[in-house]
Formats: structure tokens, sequence, C-alpha cells
């Protein structure tokens, strides 16, 4: 969804639960480099870690640009969860949830992994990386 979330003011539609959310043309923008951002995050082996979204459900979280140092403060996050794929020649897919701004602290993120040890655990144990 290239939106955000926006509060009691007008906005240009509901999501799916009511909210209300207006266009943003960054996460428009941002939206036509994703396919090479996560190339380039599988390429560079970037580090990735768990990240709870808001209704508690276990996601993996990965800065972007791909190779970003890992210091506290505003960075663009990619949400996602990898999973054994059904498709024949494909071992391993990686479902995109959202992309966006936020505020990361990593003093309170202290375990974090290269993302092929997710793609590998996900390929060879056959299950969602990370689990519910």
């Amino acid at each position: 969804m290239f939106s955000n979330s926006y509060g009691t003011g007008p906005h240009d539609f509901l999501d799916e639960a009511g909210n209300k959310r207006q266009f943003c043309a960054n996460r428009y923008a941002f939206s036509h480099c994703l396919p090479s951002e996560i190339r380039n995050l599988l390429t560079c082996n970037a580090y990735t870690w768990e990240e709870k979204d808001r209704n508690q459900v276990a996601n993996l979280a990965v800065l972007t640009p791909a190779g970003s140092p890992l210091i506290s403060g505003i960075h663009t996050v990619i949400i996602y969860y990898l999973y054994p794929s059904k498709v024949e020649e494909i071992d391993v897919e990686m479902l995109v949830k959202t992309c966006y701004e936020k505020e990361i602290s990593f003093e309170h993120r202290k375990k974090r992994e290269k993302i092929r040890v997710y793609v590998k655990k996900a390929c060879f144990q056959q299950v969602r990386i990370p689990k519910n």
C-alpha cells in the first residue's frame, strides 16, 4: 500500500480495517526500486532481525539500502518473511509485507543474523521464517 495512516483529518480512502489512509508519493516512488533493493539485500548478505507487527505476528526486518550501517536512527525498513516455495525450480520465496521509514534503536535488537542464514533455514527445514 502506498499510503500513510492519517489519523482524524481528511483522507483519500479507508483500508480494510477501516483506518483512514492518505496516498504517500514517497512510498509509491520507492516501490519502483524495491525489486532491485531486494536482490541487493541477498547479494550483500545484509543483516536482518525478527520484528513483531502491531498484531504481534513475527516477521523479519532489514534496512535498505542494502548494507546500511546498523546505527540507531531513522531508516527505511523492509518487513518480510520467508517460506518454502511450492513452485518447481524455486526453493524459498520472500513475501514483502511493507516498507516504510521507521525510528530504529539497535540497542534493543541484539539478535541479528545475515539474511542467507534465514534463507537456508527456510529451505532446508521447510518452515516459514520466522515461525508464528
